[in-house]
């Protein structure tokens, strides 16, 4: 991610929730954060809470890769489905899969 992208994707952040995702070899995991504060720009940095128990945590440990999507008022199901309080079932939150870790698509910033 280049400097100007990061400030941009920041500046978008005024005190949101976000989704941390990670990927690995046994699936995506991911979880809702209502807390997360950039460090810097150049490099970019981000600083977030993963509870210590959390699958999630154990994901980005393992590949020590995360993505972060910040997520908007309108994507209200997105977090609650991350945060495990909606429906598994029915309307699935879309991910792009590539070599980076699990992104949501609608995200209003990557």
């Amino acid at each position: 991610m280049e400097s100007q992208e990061f400030r941009d994707a920041m500046a978008k952040l005024a005190a949101g929730v976000v989704v941390v995702s990670a990927r690995t070899p046994e699936g995506y995991r991911g979880l809702t954060a209502s807390t997360l504060v950039s460090v810097s720009a150049d490099p970019p940095l981000v600083l977030v809470g993963l509870e210590h128990g959390s699958l999630t945590r154990s994901a980005v440990i393992e590949t020590g890769q995360f993505n972060v999507s910040m997520l908007t008022r309108a994507q209200e199901f997105i977090a609650e489905r991350f945060a495990g309080r909606a429906p598994t079932g029915g309307s699935n939150v879309k991910c792009s899969r590539c070599t980076q870790p699990a992104t949501t698509t609608s995200a209003s910033g990557r």
